[in-house]
């Protein structure tokens, strides 16, 4: 696969909300993904091929912790390997500034847990009612050691 992965700008935000729409049944908005962008965009990153965004990921800085806040690759892109690429290279990145990871995943999403649970994050508790639908959580941990 002949893409790149890099900081996000301004730019892609647009992009990036069409991919998260595309993704989830309750998306941030473009002015969550604004903020994200303002506040976060040292731990904001996408998946960038030919000026089109592949997928994106962006985490939310806490005490010892980088939470990601969402990760999302475009439907014709999934299965490809982007958002194990993503994945590995934003670990990496945090690697020298948090020791953990943290995640959310709706119970009923059985590829996230499948994808999650396979690049060693592991489950820490069920958030119960988390979503604005009232469908559960599974909070998963990575160790960055």
């Amino acid at each position: 696969m002949d893409y790149v992965i890099r900081y996000v700008k301004k730019s892609d935000i647009d992009q990036i909300q069409k991919i998260e729409e595309e993704s989830f049944p309750h998306p941030f908005s473009i002015n969550q993904f604004l903020q994200l962008y303002v506040n976060y965009n040292e731990i904001f990153f996408v998946a960038e091929k030919n000026k089109e965004i592949l997928g994106y990921i962006v985490g939310i800085m806490g005490f010892r912790k980088i939470t990601v806040a969402s990760i999302a690759v475009k439907e014709e892109w999934r299965r490809k390997g982007v958002a194990t690429k993503l994945i590995r290279y934003f670990t990496k990145k945090m690697k020298t500034i948090v020791k953990t990871l943290e995640l959310q995943v709706r119970i009923s999403n059985k590829p996230a847990i499948f994808f999650y649970e396979g690049i060693g994050f592991t489950c820490k508790s069920i958030l119960r009612g988390y979503y604005p639908d009232k469908e559960d959580a599974i909070l998963y941990c990575k160790a960055l050691c």
